[in-house]
């Protein structure tokens, strides 16, 4: 792994490891809360050096993991831990409205959209969505999303 890599990784790490004792050292959370937030935790992150293990691009799944730590450490409840845990992905209404719920990771939606289109092709709404986060997450490759649109 090049050097860059290796300093997102060991970010992560350093994020993990902090979230972790955080976590711990909150007296105010009840046990079933902090168990539940220790298992979230570990969960966000092994999907994090999964995706970075398989090439995607650090500063996404950086951008992703963060958000997701950061409402898992405002979360008070096991109900809003385990919505924080599942994946970030659209939810159609007409095939072109989209609507997300309050813990919803766009960065973490273009990375399961990136991880869908490796598979098969995507239907047309799809594609749409994919190529509306994807020129919002790096509009200094716009010209060329476009070319392919």
């Amino acid at each position: 792994m090049n050097k860059k890599g290796g300093n997102t990784r060991f970010a992560l790490d350093w994020l993990y490891a902090q979230t972790i004792a955080k976590i711990i050292l909150d007296e105010t959370l009840k046990p079933n809360v902090l168990d539940s937030k220790l298992l979230a935790a570990n969960t966000i992150f092994g999907r994090a050096r999964g995706l970075l293990e398989r090439g995607f691009l650090e500063r996404i799944v950086k951008a992703a993991t963060e958000k997701k730590i950061n409402f898992l450490m405002q979360a008070t409840t096991i109900k809003d831990i385990e919505e924080i845990v599942k994946l970030s992905k659209p939810h159609f209404n007409a095939g072109d409205n989209v609507s997300t719920g309050p813990f919803h990771v766009e960065e973490e939606e273009l990375l399961m959209w990136s991880i869908t289109s490796l598979d098969a092709p995507l239907v047309n709404y799809a594609e749409k969505r994919y190529m509306q986060l994807f020129r919002k997450h790096f509009p200094e490759h716009a010209d060329v999303v476009d070319g392919f649109c």
